[in-house]
């Protein structure tokens, strides 16, 4: 029987395994970072989104891929006020696209994300539309976070 042959891991991949001989062996980048290297035998390779950025998914290939959204400027308009739709319309951002959502935090973005009571969904948004531009939360439940 012949032996298998080695075979590198793909971009947004890496493998721990010495002589890995296809890439279902290999592991997936975590999600928020991304790396474009192949043939890597570390998860060093996978470096991190910048800060306030992610990927949509684990394996994600280049800095290219990171999604953020920009700081709200004056042509975005948010419109969360307790008893009304909470909406956010004109955001604009790097990788924004029809489906993301946004979550309403007491924190920044972290592993330890707090999430505000009171808010629709978990404080998550329902799917975005308009090329990821507007953003809204379920208008069935009351949007009632403490302090307004």
């Amino acid at each position: 029987a012949a032996a298998a042959s080695c075979s590198p891991c793909l971009a947004g991949r890496f493998s721990v395994t010495l002589a890995a001989t296809s890439n279902d062996s290999c592991l997936s980048c975590d999600v928020g970072k991304y790396s474009n290297a192949s043939g890597a035998n570390t998860g060093a390779v996978c470096k991190p989104c910048p800060d306030g950025a992610t990927t949509e998914q684990a394996g994600t290939l280049s800095l290219d891929q990171c999604i953020r959204p920009d700081a709200p400027n004056s042509s975005s308009v948010w419109e969360c006020v307790s008893g009304r739709p909470c909406s956010v319309r004109g955001l604009t951002g790097t990788g924004l696209r029809d489906g993301h959502r946004l979550v309403i935090s007491s924190e920044s973005c972290s592993p330890s994300l707090q999430i505000v009571e009171g808010v629709p969904g978990g404080g998550v948004s329902a799917g975005a539309h308009h090329p990821g531009q507007i953003y809204t939360w379920d208008d069935s439940e009351p949007f009632a976070p403490e302090g307004g």
